[in-house]
């Protein structure tokens, strides 16, 4: 544990050299510091879950790193001015004692975990990475936007080539479509007629009620 504390300087330096002279230091700073802490407790959930191979060498290491990083990132909390286009929810400022009581209770748990690396059985050691996984969930369901002006959210799905375009003069021919349903029954109008034996193909939705013919083709059709 010793050894690894020593690496905070270090590791203070290397996060502060990688936050530009932005207009939000303080959130780049933060937020490399949880970016560099998901890394490493990354490798401790891929154990815990049976993803990788358990190694009680790194793990001890992995878990000495996270129980360091977990002190850094809080005085990056300035103020609230610190939470324009981050992660954090301008709550964080509204109520600051409960928001430190849940960055305690992480730094607790990462805290535990390093110590138990050492000796403890492989269950109790996945036990432990749960709950220091419960302690951050706890936090980010109150305090973090999931989605930011940094981090978008997923890009929005293309039109598929069976959804119709708009196009103003064009009648939509999805308008007249009833929605699925079970042969023989009627919706919007419609009713669904099954396929006779032996027939391939889809079953049609027909008008319920007959279309009349234009009257036009009705007089023709009766001169001839």
């Amino acid at each position: 544990m010793k050894k690894v504390s020593l690496l905070i300087p270090v590791l203070a330096a290397g996060l502060l050299s990688a936050c530009g002279k932005g207009p939000n230091e303080a959130a780049e700073y933060r937020e490399s510091v949880f970016k560099a802490t998901a890394w490493h407790f990354g490798t401790l959930g891929a154990m815990a879950k049976g993803e990788q191979p358990f190694d009680q060498a790194v793990f001890e290491e992995k878990a000495g790193i996270v129980a360091d990083l977990s002190r850094l990132p809080w005085e990056g909390f300035t103020d609230a001015g610190s939470a324009d286009g981050s992660h954090a929810k301008p709550a964080i400022w509204e109520n600051r004692a409960d928001f430190e009581g849940k960055a305690q209770d992480f730094q607790d748990a990462a805290a535990e975990l390093a110590e138990m690396a050492g000796g403890a059985d492989q269950q109790a050691l996945f036990a432990q990475v749960g709950k220091v996984g419960e302690t951050c969930r706890a936090c980010h369901t109150e305090y973090r936007y999931r989605y930011t002006a940094h981090a978008p959210g997923p890009p929005l799905a293309a039109p598929s080539a069976h959804q119709p375009v708009n196009r103003p003069g064009h009648r939509q021919r999805h308008q007249q479509r009833p929605p699925p349903g079970d042969e023989g029954q009627v919706r919007a109008g419609f009713i669904r007629h099954p396929l006779a034996p032996g027939q391939h193909g889809r079953q049609q939705w027909l008008p319920q009620q007959p279309v009349q013919q234009d009257r036009r083709h009705m007089r023709r059709d009766q001169n001839q």
